[in-house]
């Protein structure tokens, strides 16, 4: 695999676009060092036709604001995710043949998240102890129009059970990323483990009431 800087950011996605379901890849430079992200990113762009090219200095608030401009406003459906630590070629079979079947719908993606370098590695100042290198990988069933609703999570939901069995097959472990998980389905004791009491006290100090209840992680109350 080719060696990338920890400030570049590649993700790959498909999604639908106006003028058709698109393989492409987003791209986020988290460096002061603008020079050398533009070398990279040219490079980048030089692979293929560019849809979008926005990198700039910029803040959180105004990176999410230029995200928003791209997203429906809307959505009915669900979403998923699974990670693994490699993607096998039965893995990628299976993901592969679920684009496929990909509703034709600007609310549906799908996307992998790379999660490298020192982001991987656990830090004993925060709560989140499970860093592992690892790809998420992101089921995004949903929908701008409420009819489509049903085959949308009907497609997420083939896709996850699919891909989870291989990965059980293959003696892999179950995973999911906590933001792309109901509640029901996510340990949050696996997010936490050794800080999960600690998390839990505090959210019972601050929000007893479960004010922020719709927050990721939903934290019982």
């Amino acid at each position: 695999m080719p060696s990338f800087p920890e400030a570049l950011g590649i993700q790959p996605v498909v999604l639908n676009l106006p003028f058709g379901r698109t393989c492409g890849i987003e791209v986020l430079w988290s460096s002061p060092d603008l020079k050398l992200g533009h070398e990279y990113i040219d490079q980048l762009a030089a692979l293929h036709k560019v849809v979008h090219n926005g990198v700039r200095e910029t803040t959180i608030s105004e990176w999410m604001h230029a995200t928003k401009s791209i997203i429906p406003p809307r959505a009915y459906g669900t979403n998923r995710s699974l990670t693994v630590r490699n993607l096998t070629d039965e893995r990628v079979d299976i993901i592969c043949s679920n684009i496929t079947k990909m509703l034709d719908d600007k609310g549906t993606v799908f996307s992998l998240h790379v999660l490298r370098g020192s982001s991987a590695k656990s830090n004993k100042g925060s709560v989140f102890l499970a860093r592992e290198p690892h790809i998420v990988v992101e089921m995004i069933g949903t929908t701008s129009e409420p009819k489509n609703e049903e085959a949308a999570i009907a497609w997420v939901l083939n896709f996850r059970d699919e891909l989870a069995a291989i990965i059980k097959d293959q003696k892999g472990v179950i995973s999911h990323w906590v933001a792309l998980t109901p509640p029901s389905e996510a340990s949050l004791q696996s997010l936490y483990r050794a800080h999960y009491e600690f998390v839990l006290a505090l959210k019972m100090k601050y929000d007893p009431h479960g004010l922020f209840k719709s927050a990721v992680a939903q934290l019982p109350v």
